[in-house]
């Protein structure tokens, strides 16, 4: 269990601080508590600094790394219209030195020579900086951090390279498909909102911003009351404490609001439009999106649109995208809510088309609206908050050990999302059922309210794409709804064979680290398994977990066959079909346990099928006996057949279209390789592929196996 100091012993520490800075302890209300055993010795500490800087101390005796993050509730909205991308800009020069440490590659240098990483990003509400480095190197690191956000330099001979820096960004991301959508968003967004604005900057809205312009644009925009920090180290509370308000109480407090904008950015013209994008990659993809009205962003102890889009998204018998599978229509589909910048969220319903489902989208649109207005007439019912809340109540009380950086980049998104004295527990945990809003939010969630934009290759639809988004040059296309379709979607009946998830039989009510016959070994980094099956059939290992103690286990086990081989092309095909066809039979068992913190991967080996389990141990047997009684199954869905076959012949055309790295890789493996089957052999193999040659191969797949696995985790020999 993680310690909270209590007032007194939190008072005792404020002697010793320089009289020159104080800080005032902020009471910690995030009440729950962690579990996880290599956690146990972390102290935290949450302060104010005079400054008005927020700080979260958190001492850990047991972490190999040191680091720190600051983030700025100033971001790319904040940008003038005369120099779009300044905030960008900002970020990459604020490292070039400051004025105790004028050397501009001092800072990179002595975190990466003493084992460390840093990074930092600009979203636009806010900026975020961290790093982490060896344990014994903290003072110093964290001494050249704190500077830059009192006395930068910002020195102009580092002006050009990161400016050039800046353009690679931006080239980098001009064929990225997700990249191109949201410049589409944007560019449909009010003229008037800064969401619409180019703000990631390039060589071409930055090279007449000045270096004064830029620590003009700083000195107006960075104020420690609008900080938060988080620092992470093995030092003890009190020394950490030290640290923290001496090196950081200089920085200035200019009393900065942060930009609070009431504007909703949605042209309300653009409402009830089918946006048709011409992606780079052989994509057919629907996305649903709506503006959520800030009276909903704000129920953020409840988090509606979450709980909905756990029902939206489920992957169950009655669930939407099974329907959508049982007519051919979808082949995948994803919904959450993304943050735009404060007060502002964007509900997305994202859905991978088949052919078949592309031409027919006004049906899968009306499946959709099938659904919510099922949810709007029955409501979501409280045991489906219940599970929410349980399942994201033990991650966060047995979270794993996670390395400081990669836990601190996480922090960086999300610090300034709920008042410091309960942080992190309401951003991570639902808090209270509300069905009020819960219903306010899906009847708010109607076509009316509604922009569809559609991803389609060119050449696909008759329809002219008559537009381009100036920065990306995408070219879309705008076409008002039909109202008497809306209407149709807006009044549709419930769908028989789609309802309300029943509730999710991976849950555990109760985790427990359980005890073990096997005896205690010395500590070792990785775990020496034994042998406890060896025979013509297969090799079985076994290892318990006496360096974790969490209740949870990691399993791997590997069928392998001849009929599989790595070098065959048409058995490489045959095998990700059967692999794609393995996946869709288990969503009734995965995508709940997968919910409930039990994650599986079922993949194509070299020589056979691979199965992962990894998470909380209580249903994992169960989890492990589903997959393989679903593998035995030798039934064929024509129409699922048909589907598979179409996702992997443009999963295998779309490599072409990946990064020039990833395709050097593939041609490095193709030549070092004995036995190597590339994404265009695989293309032309699975073209060949009849439905007949398919129920071959699976007949046969498993005739002749091997089977190696390893049990390792929070489990009795016995249960191995």
């Amino acid at each position: 269990m993680i310690k909270k100091l209590t007032s007194c012993c939190l008072m005792a520490l404020v002697i010793g601080i320089s009289a020159a800075y104080s800080a005032t302890i902020i009471e910690d209300k995030s009440n729950v508590s962690v579990f996880t055993p290599s956690l146990a010795e972390r102290e935290t500490l949450k302060l104010r600094l005079d400054n008005g800087l927020e700080a979260i101390i958190i001492s850990d005796p047991n972490t190999d790394k040191s680091g720190a993050l600051i983030s700025v509730r100033a971001g790319s909205w904040d940008d003038p219209q005369e120099h779009p991308g300044i905030a960008h800009f900002t970020e990459h020069l604020l490292f070039l030195g400051t004025k105790k440490y004028p050397d501009e590659g001092d800072y990179h240098r002595f975190i990466r020579d003493h084992g460390g990483q840093t990074n930092a990003f600009t979203a636009n509400h806010i900026t975020s900086y961290m790093f982490a480095v060896d344990n014994a190197y903290f003072d110093g690191a964290l001494d050249r951090f704190s500077e830059f956000f009192k006395e930068p330099l910002f020195n102009e001979s580092g002006v050009t390279r990161e400016l050039k820096a800046i353009e690679q960004e931006f080239q980098k991301n001009l064929e990225d498909d997700d990249w191109r959508e949201i410049f589409v968003h944007k560019h449909l967004a009010k003229e008037s909102h800064p969401y619409h604005r180019f703000n990631a900057g390039n060589i071409e809205t930055l090279k007449n911003t000045s270096r004064d312009e830029v620590k003009k644009w700083y000195q107006n925009h960075y104020s420690a009351n609008i900080m938060r920090l988080m620092v992470v180290s093995d030092q003890s509370i009190e020394e950490l404490k030290k640290l923290v308000i001496n090196k950081f109480s200089g920085i200035s407090n200019t009393n900065r609001s942060p930009l609070d904008l009431e504007e909703r950015h949605r042209d309300s013209d653009m409402l009830k439009s089918m946006v048709v994008i011409q992606p780079v990659k052989d994509l057919r993809q629907l996305t649903i999106s709506w503006e959520l009205p800030k009276k909903i962003v704000d129920k953020k102890l409840s988090k509606p649109d979450s709980i909905i889009c756990h029902v939206l998204g489920h992957e169950g018998e009655k669930s939407l995208l099974e329907q959508l599978k049982r007519e051919g229509l979808a082949e995948s589909l994803s919904c959450g809510s993304l943050p735009i910048g404060d007060n502002h969220k964007d509900l997305m319903l994202v859905i991978g088309l088949t052919d078949k489902g592309f031409h027919k989208v006004n049906t899968v649109i009306e499946r959709v609206f099938q659904t919510i207005n099922h949810l709007r007439s029955k409501t979501i019912p409280p045991y489906l908050f219940d599970e929410m809340k349980k399942i994201q109540t033990q991650k966060y009380q047995y979270q794993p050990r996670q390395d400081v950086f990669h836990t601190l980049m996480q922090h960086g998104f999300i610090i300034h999302d709920e008042s410091i004295d309960t942080y992190p527990i309401h951003s991570k945990i639902v808090q209270e059922y509300d069905q009020h809003a819960i219903e306010e939010l899906l009847s708010f969630m109607t076509p009316s309210n509604a922009i569809f934009f559609l991803k389609a290759p060119q050449g696909t639809t008759d329809i002219n794409a008559d537009r381009e988004e100036p920065w990306f040059k995408v070219r879309y296309s705008v076409e008002d709804i039909d109202d008497k379709l809306i209407v149709e979607w807006n009044e549709t009946l419930s769908h028989e064979n789609i309802d309300i998830p029943a509730s999710n039989p991976f849950i555990s009510d109760e985790l427990k680290i359980v005890t073990t016959e096997t005896k205690k070994t010395e500590q070792r980094l990785v775990p020496s398994p034994e042998c406890f099956c060896d025979d013509d059939r297969g090799e079985f290992y076994y290892a318990y977990d006496d360096q974790f103690h969490e209740p949870k286990i990691s399993w791997s086990v590997e069928v392998k066959t001849p009929e599989v081989r790595v070098g065959d092309a048409q058995s490489v095909v045959l095998a990700d079909l059967y692999v794609k066809s393995l996946e869709h039979a288990l969503k009734k068992f995965s995508y709940p346990a997968d919910v409930a913190g039990l994650k599986y991967k079922v993949a194509r080996a070299d020589n056979g099928i691979s199965i992962k389990i990894s998470g909380f141990n209580a249903k994992a047997l169960q989890l492990l006996k589903n997959i393989a009684n679903t593998m035995n199954e030798k039934t064929i869905n024509p129409e699922l057949f048909k589907i598979h076959k179409e996702t992997l012949i443009r999963e295998y055309a779309n490599f072409s279209k990946e990064s020039p790295l990833q395709q050097n890789s593939e041609l490095l493996k193709k030549t070092i390789y004995k036995y190597y089957t590339t994404a265009k052999e695989k293309a032309a193999a699975i073209k060949k592929v009849s439905q007949k040659r398919y129920s071959d191969f699976i007949s046969e797949i498993f005739n002749e196996t091997f089977v190696q696995a390893v049990f390792y985790g929070n489990m009795p020999r016995s249960e191995a």
